[in-house]
């Protein structure tokens, strides 16, 4: 009996030892199923986690070169505004010239500091390179042209002192086109003539004013022969 008994005994333990073994097997199991399931979820997380950062990551790359575009605008627009103020501020400037120039006296007085010896049957502007009076810079003493401020009436003159035997005949020119015809023609005199012209022209702002040769070889300088005009209204 106490053999019987022992088998038994042993049998038992063995039994409980096995059922031990499987059920610890079996929480290990299911504990390895979890982490697994876990693991997967983890993954799925982490997975929507990167994705959400590239997402993120592309947003910001979109916003940084929007950013941009509107920076560079916005220093192109700065800049362009700077130039268009100046501009503005120069357009003023020379409005407010323009104005105390249409208010003020319009006059001028210029002559010939050299004699002139020009050939008779070629055209030339005559250049009264000595300004001996003007109000702001209407006249040019380096080209011979006067031009005017502002609209109205003015009035030019011209006189030549010539030589013996010589003659400067020339014409006034609005803008290239002739205004008026003077004549001093002293070939047949033996002694100096002193000759002028006056013709009054209605001008816009802008036109331009000289005195070109019609036929002429010569014209007195020392101051003697000159070029005037002034603004009558």
């Amino acid at each position: 009996m106490d053999g019987q008994h022992g088998s038994t005994l042993r049998h038992c333990l063995i039994g409980i030892a096995i059922a031990f073994i499987f059920g610890y097997a079996y929480v290990i199991e299911m504990r390895y199923s979890e982490l697994h399931s876990e693991i997967k979820i983890r993954d799925a997380e982490l997975a929507s986690m990167k994705q959400k950062t590239k997402d993120l990551e592309s947003k910001v790359e979109t916003f940084e070169r929007k950013y941009k575009r509107c920076e560079d605008k916005y220093f192109s627009e700065e800049k362009e505004s700077r130039n268009l103020t100046k501009r503005i501020i120069a357009i003023e400037s020379r409005i407010g010239d323009v104005e105390k120039e249409d208010k003020g006296p319009v006059v001028f007085n210029a002559a010939i500091s050299k004699t002139l010896d020009l050939q008779p049957n070629t055209p030339v502007n005559v250049v009264y390179d000595t300004v001996l009076y003007q109000t702001g810079s209407v006249y040019n003493p380096r080209n011979g042209f006067f031009t005017a401020p502002s609209g109205g009436l003015y009035v030019f003159s011209w006189s030549t002192l010539v030589a013996a035997r010589k003659i400067f005949d020339a014409e006034l020119l609005v803008n290239g086109q002739r205004k008026g015809l003077g004549n001093c023609n002293n070939e047949a005199n033996p002694g100096y003539e002193n000759c002028a012209n006056t013709i009054p022209v209605v001008l816009k702002s802008g036109d331009e004013v000289n005195i070109r040769t019609t036929t002429a070889n010569f014209a007195y300088g020392d101051h003697w022969s000159s070029f005037k005009g002034w603004k009558v209204w």
